[in-house]
């Protein structure tokens, strides 16, 4: 097996030397804390459904359609809250440069809308 060489400028110090699959996690930068949380979230909803969809023998009423409108608007605020992420979620406010601050509301805006769409479904009688 092969070593893989990091960058001098990576402060990762873990067995193996590879990269970790998210980013790594400072006391400056969260956001890959935030992008594993999102997702092992996004995991468990997605099961849940799953379940509750299979127990079910009737999946074309209202309750499941919104129900099935509400996971898709999920997956859409887990890939906005990693986009984000990679942008500046999770980082101090004075650590982003303007650039990275611009995109991240944009992409924070986005998952905002997100969120509130799928509470909606919730609430659709």
């Amino acid at each position: 097996m092969s070593e893989t060489v990091l960058p001098d400028d990576l402060d990762f110090h873990g067995n193996g030397g590879f990269y970790p699959p998210y980013g790594v996690i400072t006391s400056s930068d969260h956001g890959p804390a935030v992008v594993v949380a999102t997702w092992i979230m996004m995991c468990l909803m997605g099961l849940t459904v799953i379940a509750r969809f299979g127990t079910r023998h009737s999946v074309g009423n209202k309750d499941s359609v919104a129900i099935g409108i509400a996971c898709i608007l999920a997956v859409v605020q887990s890939v906005t809250v990693h986009l984000a992420a990679g942008h500046g979620l999770g980082k101090h406010l004075k650590d982003l440069n303007p650039r990275e601050y611009a995109y991240y509301e944009k992409v924070e805006d986005k998952a905002l809308k997100a969120i509130m769409r799928s509470r909606l479904g919730l609430y659709i009688d």
